[in-house]
């Protein structure tokens, strides 16, 4: 989810010194098409979300640098951490509301897609579904009534003007 497009891979992982956490993803968000031109982003960088640089921007620094705090009981380095750590819930949670966001979008496009899934079907329906014995007298009637317009049509084309005059 946050190792970008390689899916394939742990997105993070401490190092063997157990002193930093490595990013393994790369710098591509990971998207789907939902149509032509049109991508969503379902995956997020984990290098944007949890810090880019191995400094207080860092969450998994920040919560090292907590863990050594905490070993050595020091009460300053404890309150930096957490002021770091603030931020860092504040920044995730702005993270948490964008997937919030976009998964109402997705829910709003499913919606749509099943109403227009089920107005096809209907349609479908209508025209498949026809009433055989109603459409054969349907064209029965309107084949009457083409025969009638003709029949009429050829009696007063018979009639010329030396008729109208008598």
């Amino acid at each position: 989810m946050f190792a970008g497009t390689n899916t394939d891979k742990t997105p993070f992982a401490l190092n063997a010194a157990g002193n930093q956490v490595d990013y393994n993803g790369n710098d591509t968000a990971f998207s789907v098409n939902l149509g032509s031109g049109s991508k969503v982003e379902v995956g997020k960088v984990g290098s944007e979300v949890f810090g880019q640089n191995w400094d207080s921007s860092n969450i998994f620094k920040s919560l090292i640098d907590l863990k050594t705090a905490l070993q050595n009981n020091d009460v300053s380095g404890i309150q930096t951490v957490m002021t770091n750590l603030d931020q860092h819930m504040t920044k995730i949670n702005a993270e948490i509301s964008d997937v919030g966001n976009k998964s109402n979008s997705m829910e709003v496009k499913n919606s749509i897609i099943s109403d227009l899934k089920l107005n096809y079907t209907d349609r479908k329906s209508s025209l498949e579904d026809a009433d055989v014995a109603q459409a054969v007298i349907d064209l029965n009637a309107k084949q009457l009534a083409y025969n009638a317009a003709l029949t009429s049509a050829s009696k007063i084309m018979q009639l010329s003007l030396v008729d109208f005059l008598k």
